[in-house]
């Protein structure tokens, strides 16, 4: 079926096969459901239904929809990656690169909005692209959005690792809107998550219109299982270097700096 997204799991060093009599062009219309009390409502498997890359931007007018798209990878364990259309800026777990081009063959999520139980996906050759950096196969980088500013969490336990991302961009406000992606969670014990927000409501990339300063901004974490994890800052984009960054544990009651030579480890 055209656009619907499949889930494979390809043992190592095996070939898959396809066949048909033609590629797919022109016009495609995918349609989307929600359905209340559905665990992960909203969500929708997508497949790139074009021999060629998919240019997502153009969906930020689909009003039906989060701007934002998910992709799943396996490393060991499966994992998401969560990209933010109008920033641009994504989440690194599966050590690919996430942008707004979505490669040949390659399946992804979309949200339908709270609310809306039917939306529609429309893409044409319009949407098409061209892989823009020839030594990357896979995911190419976005180049957007320069001036923004970014901090980036990781949270490991040394085997999984997640990330969580704080964007400062002009455009966004600081209430929920369309620069903020909501975090889609594992579901797998050794897996930890970070999060902005509460575990009911939480975002893997937080946009706001300005990143304050001595305020606290709500952090979680979700751990499966007892193990040592550590929360380190692995980005810090157009930040200003005398600025501090520090975790206060709730938990612990403990407050230390962090940066990204000075993981808070617990």
């Amino acid at each position: 079926e055209d656009g619907k997204g499949y889930i494979s799991t390809v043992q190592a060093n095996a070939s898959v096969s396809f066949s048909g009599t033609a590629f797919n062009d022109g016009n495609i219309n995918i349609a989307l459901t929600r359905t209340t009390g559905q665990n992960k409502e909203g969500f929708n498997l997508i497949g790139n239904p074009y021999p060629s890359f998919l240019d997502i931007s153009t969906l930020t007018s689909n009003t039906d929809l989060l701007p934002t798209y998910w992709y799943r990878s396996k490393n060991g364990s499966y994992i998401f990656d969560t990209y933010n259309i109008p920033s641009g800026v994504s989440t690194g777990n599966s050590g690919y690169t996430v942008s707004n081009l979505i490669p040949p063959m390659q399946a992804f999520w979309m949200r339908v909005k709270s609310g809306i139980a039917n939306a529609t996906i429309n893409l044409s050759n319009s949407m098409r692209a061209h892989q823009d950096y020839s030594n990357n196969r896979f995911r190419t980088k976005a180049i957007k959005n320069e001036e923004q500013k970014v901090i980036r969490l990781q949270i490991s336990n040394d085997t999984y690792s997640d990330e969580a991302v704080l964007v400062e961009n002009p455009n966004a406000s600081n209430e929920m809107d369309d620069y903020d992606s909501p975090k889609l969670t594992n579901g797998k014990t050794e897996i930890p998550e970070i999060y902005f927000g509460d575990r009911n409501n939480s975002l893997a990339i937080d946009g706001m219109n300005a990143i304050p300063t001595d305020t606290e901004i709500t952090l979680g974490v979700y751990t499966g299982q007892t193990s040592s994890y550590n929360i380190k800052v692995t980005e810090l984009t157009n930040i200003d270097s005398t600025y501090k960054l520090y975790i206060k544990d709730k938990t612990a009651n403990k407050i230390q700096e962090i940066s990204t030579a000075l993981p808070y480890t617990f």
